[in-house]
């Protein structure tokens, strides 16, 4: 199989899974309208909804949100559980997350592999297992620096490329290790570009390296759950050369919710 036939193999499976991804969040979106219907005939208001399932009233609104002003996000797990609990599993919401998020990931990979096609297309064919034997060490993460924009913790990293040939940067990855509470709690906000399900989150990225070169990048995190009045001890990774190989860096953090 050709480059250009292996391009138009992973272009394919990237629309096939793109696809998939819009009919899990269709369903998920139908799933929690209906819940939602469910529980203000049971409870009444949202805010009686909201006080009934130990949540906020924007975490119940959001599950039928007027899109003409607030885009549709998905919920955290544990929420879709909880609502799950209160209908009877009737609407079957848990299982719908976790069917999104799993769709959510492939439309990523797909979208990698598309990526590692067109630079394997455009410079000919490319020894991934052999690039990630002789540059294991190549890339490394110089410096994470920490600030706060409308609202949202972003991450400024420096990264490196000591390696002899260009490291394509594939995916960036947030792992939580411990939230240290403190007295100031604010409102959750939403709309970022690496989501946090828990304990972890990450998103691809397409970003190169030449060799020597040193560059940055910006990640702005975003919660599923609202992580107000915390001080979290993270560990944040990059991935290269088709996510064969990865470099982790500590960091320490705060959560930024008005």
């Amino acid at each position: 199989m050709t480059a250009d036939d292996e391009l138009a193999k992973a272009r394919h499976a990237y629309k096939v899974a793109t696809e998939r991804l819009n009919t899990a969040k269709a369903r998920l979106k139908k799933a929690g309208r209906k819940a939602l219907d469910e529980l203000e005939q049971k409870f009444g208001k949202q805010v009686d909804v909201a006080a009934a399932l130990h949540y906020s009233t924007s975490n119940v609104a959001k599950l039928r949100p007027n899109e003409r002003d607030t885009p549709w996000e998905p919920r955290g797990l544990k929420f879709y559980k909880t609502v799950d609990k209160e209908t009877g599993n009737r609407h079957d919401l848990g299982r719908l997350r976790t069917e999104f998020d799993q769709a959510k990931r492939a439309v990523s990979m797909a979208a990698d592999a598309v990526h590692d096609a067109e630079a394997t297309a455009d410079i000919g064919s490319l020894d991934l297992e052999s690039a990630a034997v002789t540059t294991a060490t190549a890339v490394s993460i110089d410096d994470v620096q920490v600030f706060q924009k409308f609202r949202c913790v972003v991450l400024d990293v420096r990264v490196r490329n000591t390696g002899p040939s260009v490291a394509n940067l594939t995916r960036v990855s947030l792992r939580i290790l411990d939230r240290k509470s403190y007295l100031t709690a604010y409102a959750p906000s939403a709309g970022y570009d690496l989501l946090v399900d828990g304990d972890e989150g990450e998103v691809g990225v397409r970003h190169s390296l030449l060799p020597d070169e040193v560059d940055n990048f910006l990640v702005t995190l975003g919660f599923t759950e609202a992580e107000s009045g915390y001080e979290f001890t993270a560990e944040l990774g990059v991935r290269y050369n088709g996510d064969q190989v990865a470099v982790y860096r500590p960091l320490v953090f705060e959560s930024c919710f008005d």
